[in-house]
């Protein structure tokens, strides 16, 4: 898809984050989550408080890819301590990555990976990590084909449920020193 924007976004942008990150969750797992917990997920991960909050710390970034002044996409890019699984390593995580279903399979997310890797890789990053839901093929068949390799698993509680993620990791390459 053609004319695909992504920037860095600001405080302004927090309703619009909020909007589109709880729709977008809401849509992908309300087949698989009870109703109560998916909304307490969502009101703590999603509301304007808590993007306001994550917005304003220094070691997140969150980026919007638009297509004609519509947000098409979005995701959360965080310098965080590396898992134990990757210990040792100077890492990132994408913490979100969420695809509005109208612009699904237009290459919104592969370009706010792009995005993730020349971050992390601007900043000396050895690579990106993440986690995503086992059980979400969809994910995991987007993530693999875009260089992440599963590396274990981690918990994810959702209220009373217990789910598993997979911890993916995507090596990046280092930035060529100048001649």
């Amino acid at each position: 898809m053609k004319n695909i924007e992504i920037r860095i976004c600001g405080r302004d942008d927090v309703p619009l984050l909020s909007a589109v990150g709880g729709r977008v969750f809401k849509e992908t797992y309300t087949a698989f989550s009870d109703p109560v917990d998916l909304a307490a997920h969502v009101d703590e991960k999603f509301s304007e408080r808590a993007i306001a909050r994550e917005i304003s710390r220094s070691t997140v970034r969150y980026f919007m890819a638009e297509v004609s002044e519509t947000c098409a996409g979005l995701m959360k890019l965080c310098r965080t301590p590396a898992p134990d699984l990757l210990a040792g390593k100077n890492v990132f995580e994408v913490q979100q990555l969420y695809v509005s279903t109208d612009f699904q399979r237009r290459g919104v997310g592969r370009l706010l990976l792009d995005t993730a890797a020349a971050h992390a890789r601007s900043k000396g990053a050895e690579g990106l990590f993440l986690s995503v839901w086992s059980e979400a093929d969809w994910a995991l068949s987007f993530y693999r084909k875009h260089g992440f390799h599963t590396m274990g698993t981690v918990p994810f509680q959702l209220g009373e449920t217990a789910y598993v993620d997979f911890l993916m990791w995507l090596p990046l390459p280092p930035v060529p020193a100048d001649s």
